[in-house]
């Protein structure tokens, strides 16, 4: 296993914005409070979701929409430089009134009822994806 040790940067606690989508508000803070490493934790509940599973044999997302309302058991993901830019990555785990679990990569499409955050930055960071040909995804250079 190939790792690198970091420093833990600010704590932010918070809520997201009501009706607004997820992934769309995770990027607008971390520019708003320039952070360019870390990682998130979330749990909450969504107006609909919206996620992705990777087809290997299509090299692309199917995506998956769940237009009813459901629990965010878990959404956890890292900011990093993708293309010379703060890149979130996210899986989300869901569960409907049935108390059914479903999820995967998480993407545009989730419309928020209630999301609580909790992010850590990273410091003296330099966590790089780049495409990793064997998988055919960008991945951490490390």
């Amino acid at each position: 296993m190939r790792t690198k040790e970091f420093k833990q940067g600010r704590l932010f606690v918070g809520r997201l914005p009501f009706e607004a989508d997820l992934l769309d508000s995770i990027e607008k803070y971390i520019i708003e409070k320039d952070i360019t490493h870390g990682h998130f934790s979330i749990i909450g509940a969504l107006k609909s979701g919206s996620y992705g599973f990777f087809n290997e044999k299509t090299l692309k997302y199917d995506i998956i929409h769940h237009k009813k309302q459901c629990e965010i058991l878990s959404c956890i993901g890292n900011i990093s430089i993708k293309e010379g830019k703060p890149f979130v990555h996210a899986h989300i785990t869901l569960s409907d009134e049935k108390g059914r679990a479903f999820g995967g990569h998480l993407t545009k499409g989730c419309e928020i009822f209630s999301a609580e955050i909790v992010m850590h930055e990273l410091i003296d960071a330099e966590l790089v994806r780049e495409f990793d040909e064997n998988t055919k995804l960008y991945l951490w250079r490390i």
